[in-house]
């Protein structure tokens, strides 16, 4: 009787070790092949985009404000016409480094003739690098060298983009000082005006009482006057690059735009030339807030760009928005209390105050 062939153990093994190998091989092409589908689905994404907010500008003179684009479509403001049906939204799951950051966001600057789109890719996509990059109206920008204005900070005012959450602030040079002309929208957590502490950081938007971030940031009164900050976030809260302002530092700069040094107070003449531009484009404030240099209202020419707006406080609750705002220094004054700045509403002055570390006030960051 004649033995049959068979294969050995050990054939067997290696026969099994060979398509353990394939199979992974081609899960791992797979894989690739998708995330690269992906990463072209963003970029196309992008290109559709451009071409309707391009057609947009033609027919309003302008672009799309934040509002408008958050719709969920591009529909001119002034004849109706749609220029994109729906607003595509980034493919799922995110790719390499883009975890937290897998989504568009649309910025405009300079009263809608501007704007920027952040997206994330996975890998190197033509010139542009891998993780996070812009769409323009002049293109594509790579991560690594988007400006986003004057983020070169060479010159007198621009704009720059926060990597944390790819928020744009814009800035000015105040003397030798560089100052950021939009309050901190910086909000890694949310916390309810209950919550209250010197010890852990708590972050608040006025009026908002849930626990759900995103949900916080889709609020009017988050995208119009940002974050309320106690001390303990404040501190921390600023972007790589820039710091919570000393009151000698908020001294040097409301000495620069007042009469002389020691005059704290926002007049409407002596402004400095490199900053007396209006970077404003709100209206509607109350009637009479800081209607010389320094606010945004109805009457006000904002002269100085710096922008301030009346945010509120969170102390005893919220309380004082469209009336005052709160602006910390990173001095300790004494005890529990901390420097900061407060202008009234219908002030031409900002006073040098103290508040409990608890409470919640802006934040205004500076150039380190």
């Amino acid at each position: 009787m004649k033995n049959k062939k068979a294969f050995t153990l050990i054939e067997l093994l290696v026969v099994i070790a060979i398509i353990g190998i394939l199979a992974t091989l081609a899960i791992v092409a797979l894989q690739q092949a998708r995330q690269n589908a992906r990463d072209a689905k963003r970029v196309a994404d992008m290109k559709q985009i451009s071409t309707a907010l391009d057609l947009f500008m033609y027919e309003n003179g302008r672009y799309p404000t934040q509002e408008e684009f958050n719709s969920g479509s591009i529909v001119s403001s002034s004849s109706g016409e749609t220029f994109m049906y729906q607003v595509p939204t980034a493919p799922t799951p995110a790719d390499g480094a883009c975890d937290s950051e897998n989504s568009y966001v649309y910025e405009v600057y300079d009263d809608g003739a501007d704007y920027s789109i952040s997206f994330c890719t996975g890998k190197q996509v033509s010139s542009l690098s891998s993780g996070l990059n812009y769409l323009t109206p002049g293109g594509f920008i790579s991560g690594d060298s988007f400006l986003g204005g004057e983020d070169d900070f060479s010159g007198n005012s621009g704009s720059f983009v926060d990597s944390r959450d790819s928020t744009s602030y814009n800035w000015a040079r105040v003397g030798d000082q560089i100052w950021m002309t939009n309050n901190l929208k910086y909000l890694p957590a949310i916390s309810s005006s209950s919550m209250v502490s010197i010890a852990e950081p708590h972050y608040y938007v006025y009026g908002y009482e849930g626990a759900n971030v995103a949900i916080a940031k889709e609020t009017p009164n988050f995208n119009t006057y940002g974050v309320l900050y106690n001390i303990t976030s404040a501190l921390t809260a600023c972007p790589e690059g820039w710091h919570l302002p000393s009151n000698s530092e908020w001294t040097t700069f409301t000495n620069i735009i007042s009469y002389g040094a020691g005059n704290e107070a926002y007049r409407c003449n002596n402004i400095p030339s490199q900053i007396a531009k209006s970077l404003a484009s709100t209206s509607g404030w109350e009637e009479g807030w800081n209607d010389c240099d320094v606010g945004v209202n109805q009457s006000s020419n904002n002269a100085t760009g710096f922008n301030i707006l009346p945010a509120g406080q969170m102390s005893s609750g919220f309380t004082g928005i469209g009336e005052v705002a709160v602006i910390w220094s990173s001095t300790l004054e004494s005890g529990i209390y901390y420097n900061s700045r407060y202008i009234s509403n219908g002030g031409s002055q900002v006073d040098s105050i103290t508040s409990n570390q608890s409470f919640g006030n802006s934040v205004r960051c500076i150039k380190d």
